[in-house]
């Protein structure tokens, strides 16, 4: 298409020129209206879309023929993401608490699922996993970052990190039919031979200053969960009388 090949070159070239330039180039070329269908030799393997062969044509005019000129462009500032803004509020947060951000992969399997007792069976597998480790999408982020504070605690005797990740389970709510992708904030808090207590009160002061920090002051903490909710939960992650419900209103936001 020449319009479209001197919209890519940026110059106006003369309708004579292609015929000529195919006949160069040992190219077979035919008419089609304002179009050329144009075959190329088979030792010409490099020339496989239509931008390649207007690289050829831009070789053959000359490059020295084409003016400069600067893009028909008009600058503006890109909308802002929110998403992204509160992503990096809340890392600022957490870096001004003394936390160490840990980007983790999002990927888990058999081994590490079998320490909290949770089932492979209906979780989103990967063809070619790079190993059986990441076999799977991990279904809850937080066990990543338990696994490695634990790791952790062999060289330090305590740990404070945090990450943004997702959860992979099965809904419509995502991008994927049938994937749900659920981002997470998480923060972690463990001293090599502490009972827990105090990292408890540690990890919900550290919660309060993230949420105030963030313009929401009205939560509160549900430890009177009824055994039903917490059979419905990953029992194997929360001890069933050790964790509670951060909650606006009725509404959970956090565990």
């Amino acid at each position: 298409h020449p319009d479209y090949a001197e919209r890519l070159i940026g110059a106006a070239i003369p309708a004579s020129f292609y015929p000529a330039a195919f006949k160069r180039l040992g190219w077979i070329a035919v008419k089609k209206g304002a179009a050329f269908l144009v075959t190329p030799p088979t030792a010409r393997r490099d020339i496989r879309i239509e931008e390649d062969m207007v690289e050829e044509i831009a070789r053959l005019y000359d490059y020295k023929n084409v003016p400069a000129s600067m893009p028909a462009l008009s600058l503006a500032s890109p909308e802002e993401n929110n998403a992204l803004f509160w992503e990096e509020r809340a890392r600022d947060i957490a870096v001004g608490l003394g936390f160490t951000e840990s980007i983790l992969s999002q990927f888990t399997g058999d081994k590490e699922l079998e320490v909290f007792k949770i089932s492979g069976k209906n979780l989103f597998a990967l063809q070619n996993p790079t190993s059986p480790e990441s076999k799977y999408m991990t279904p809850h982020i937080l066990i990543r970052y338990i696994v490695s504070a634990a790791d952790n605690l062999h060289n330090f005797d305590a740990v404070r990190i945090f990450g943004i990740g997702k959860n992979f389970k099965t809904g419509d709510s995502g991008v994927v039919p049938g994937v749900a992708e659920h981002k997470r904030l998480i923060l972690v808090i463990a001293q090599k031979g502490a009972s827990g207590e105090e990292e408890f009160y540690l990890l919900k002061g550290a919660v309060d200053t993230m949420l105030e920090s963030l313009g929401i002051a009205d939560h509160w903490y549900d430890d009177a969960i009824p055994v039903s909710s917490i059979t419905n939960q990953v029992s194997s992650i929360y001890h069933p009388y050790r964790f509670a419900e951060i909650k606006i209103g009725d509404e959970k936001i956090g565990v």
